[in-house]
């Protein structure tokens, strides 16, 4: 089945005034696209997509889907994309279900098992990052102009206060801490 693009659409934020809304389909398309960024919707059928090509190679069907699909789905996702991934796709597969009006298969006891099993094989920690040391961050300020260098330098140095909080240049009584 063609994947629900209409959920993901992507619309200019003046869609109304060049497709006027005629019908009250239109108009739950207009609120569909308004009410997702479009990095979300774009992820949405992204993901979607991902979702339906691996149903047809699995000679599945991919709407409505069975709840063993999408585990079966999970658990293959679970050798090459990271928990978070495989979470959004969930997501995905729900939205898509839910904009047509059927039952989510996610919500399915057998899939929620499949996505606590396949986190626990993969672990969800968050890789981190080393943080910036104050000799990372001078170096890079030298390569900034001389006006942005002054007020980068001056709100690193506050710590995010306003900048008469910083130097204490306030009217007024002056700080004596």
């Amino acid at each position: 089945m063609a994947p629900p693009t209409d959920l993901f659409c992507l619309t200019p934020a003046n869609s109304e005034t060049l497709f006027p809304v005629r019908t009250c389909a239109d108009r739950v398309r207009l609120w569909t696209s308004e009410a997702f960024a479009k990095t979300t919707q774009r992820a949405y059928r992204t993901d979607w997509t991902h979702f339906a090509d691996w149903c047809d190679t699995q000679d599945r069907v991919d709407l409505p889907a069975e709840p063993a699909t999408v585990a079966a789905y999970v658990d293959a996702l679970a050798a090459t994309h990271k928990a978070s991934t495989i979470e959004r796709r969930l997501v995905s597969i729900s939205k898509a279900h839910r904009a047509r009006g059927l039952d989510t298969p996610t919500a399915d006891p057998l899939v929620k098992l499949a996505s606590r099993a396949v986190r626990r094989r993969i672990g969800t920690a968050q890789e981190g990052k080393a943080p910036l040391l104050t000799n990372d961050v001078k170096a890079m300020v030298a390569h900034l102009p001389a006006t942005r260098a002054g007020i980068l330098l001056v709100s690193l140095q506050s710590g995010g206060r306003t900048r008469g909080a910083a130097g204490a240049l306030r009217r007024g009584l002056p700080r004596t801490q």
